[in-house]
């Protein structure tokens, strides 16, 4: 498992490891989205950096400056929110596109190991192929050597019939 950190300093290098290997990975889209996530994460701190800046109250019975601070708590509970909305955002489409990676990787894999088992079988007849024709010329070879052996034994033994 490559660090995003590695990806992201060497996209091209990754995009084209991965072709190479038959991986159907768009590492540019990868990237889309983790600007997307890392963008949303420096959102959702400064919203937090804002809430922690605001000083505590203490309220004195004045309706107006009430009012307000139950304002301000609501902007609050909706910067909460929104926060949590992004991070689910960002986890849901770094899972999503984690997932599609997984899935096309095993894909390539499966499709290279048959590709392997293939080229492997294939071998395997083109050697059996050359074997059993080696074994045939051999054949052929040591047939024409007898009939040559059974020529010169009769040769000899008719030099010595009329001799």
């Amino acid at each position: 498992m490559l660090d995003i950190q590695f990806i992201r300093e060497n996209a091209e290098l990754v995009q084209r490891k991965s072709e190479e290997k038959g991986y159907k990975v768009s590492v540019a889209e990868l990237l889309e989205l983790d600007t997307e996530r890392r963008s949303k994460l420096t959102q959702i701190e400064e919203l937090r950096s804002r809430r922690n800046k605001l000083p505590a109250y203490k309220l004195d019975g004045d309706q107006a400056e009430f009012d307000a601070r139950i304002a301000e708590g609501k902007q609050r509970a909706q910067a909460h929110t929104l926060i949590a909305a992004a991070k689910a955002d960002a986890a849901r489409a770094t899972q999503a596109a984690l997932d599609a990676a997984a899935a096309r990787i095993e894909e390539a894999t499966a499709a290279a190991q048959a590709r392997i088992a293939a080229a492997r079988a294939a071998a395997e007849g083109e050697v059996q192929d050359v074997a059993a024709q080696a074994a045939q010329d051999i054949v052929s070879r040591l047939a024409g050597l007898a009939v040559s052996a059974e020529d010169a034994r009769g040769a000899v033994q008719g030099v010595l019939a009329h001799g």
